[in-house]
């Protein structure tokens, strides 16, 4: 499976109480857009490697512009707003904002936003005369990037679409701004974070697990070892089912999800089933089709769903704005359905 363009709508088919800025030391409400660091003159010039190439960022960038999910969350919480960022439709208000990101944004200046989910605007990049153009977590083809880069200096994804781990994003975004010390900072704060909840909840240490999603009516789109958020699992410990592991990803590693046909659920496995809905309409939609009722997980309270589209999108595009705002909820959850996994 190639992907030479893949939408982030198609992605998705496939606020805690604490405090951000107390929690995560690059993410203020007073964060200053492209605030001018005397240090960054050290880092620069910077080479970035990625799957098209490499790319130069000669000194630090004042006017940033991201694309796709992600990005533009590792570049807030670095201090840095950007000119421009996509406009989030599905999960976000109706200014299109997620609601992490606006309240990292605060009084700041607003970003322009654009809708890139089915294709790149090109023109109106180029009106917001962009320093860089970051797309580490993306799925930007070859063309793309090529018009990006005739914009302004390009950073594409490093080996995978939309495959791109957070921590990854996070280390190669604080290269571009001549960050790079901040950027582990904010990597520390937010794993010590995810380690804090999996200590708390030790039920789900070395819990077997499926992430899945509803496909239309005839079938469901189970993820594989190379997607975000089964990462994100695996980072708490738990372990991807062995039905996950035995999915192909490919010879190129692009496919992060597998379509499996309802008539074939009954092969998935592992101590719990996850999966991600829209609405709860939609979840007990699927619930109450005998063919899901059969399960285990249905039958034992080992399925776990992930309602509610702002909650689906912190989840399954984790980034230091989105996993504080989602871990207190979701590691509860799975956790009381691991307290059901039969001895």
């Amino acid at each position: 499976m190639t992907l030479s363009h893949v939408s982030r709508r198609h992605v998705l088919g496939g606020m805690t109480a604490l405090s951000l800025g107390a929690l995560l030391p690059g993410v203020s409400a007073s964060a200053q857009s492209a605030t001018p660091d005397d240090n960054a003159d050290e880092a620069f010039p910077v080479t970035i490697p990625h799957v098209y190439g490499e790319t130069v960022i000669a000194e630090e960038p004042k006017r940033v512009v991201t694309l796709s999910w992600i990005n533009q969350d590792v570049v807030i919480s670095l201090g840095v707003i950007p000119v421009g960022m996509p406009f989030n439709a599905w999960g976000g208000d109706e200014e299109g904002y997620l609601p992490w990101t606006r309240e990292a944004i605060g009084d700041n200046p607003a970003p322009v936003l654009f809708d890139d989910s089915v294709e790149i605007p090109f023109e109106t990049i180029i009106d917001l005369e962009p320093d860089v153009i970051i797309g580490v977590f993306s799925a930007i083809s070859q063309d793309e990037y090529n018009t990006l880069s005739a914009i302004a200096p390009t950073v594409a994804y490093p080996e995978v679409p939309f495959g791109t781990s957070w921590q990854d994003t996070t280390r190669i975004i604080g290269q571009i701004l001549g960050k790079a010390d901040e950027a582990e900072e904010l990597l520390k704060s937010t794993e010590d974070l995810i380690a804090h909840s999996a200590v708390e909840y030790p039920q789900i240490k070395d819990k077997t697990f499926t992430y899945a999603s509803v496909n239309g009516s005839e079938s469901v789109n189970v993820y594989t070892v190379i997607d975000v958020r089964v990462q994100l699992m695996t980072s708490m410990g738990m372990k991807p089912s062995p039905f996950s592991e035995s999915l192909e990803i490919g010879d190129d590693r692009t496919a992060y999800f597998v379509g499996l046909s309802f008539e074939r659920v009954n092969e998935i496995d592992g101590d719990l089933l996850i999966m991600w809905f829209a609405n709860q309409d939609d979840a007990d939609a699927l619930a109450e089709m005998p063919v899901m009722k059969s399960l285990p997980f249905f039958q034992n309270g080992t399925f776990v769903p992930v309602v509610g589209e702002p909650y689906v999108m912190a989840s399954s595009a984790p980034s230091p704005l989105s996993i504080p705002y989602m871990l207190d909820e979701y590691v509860p959850q799975i956790a009381a359905a691991a307290d059901n996994v039969p001895e």
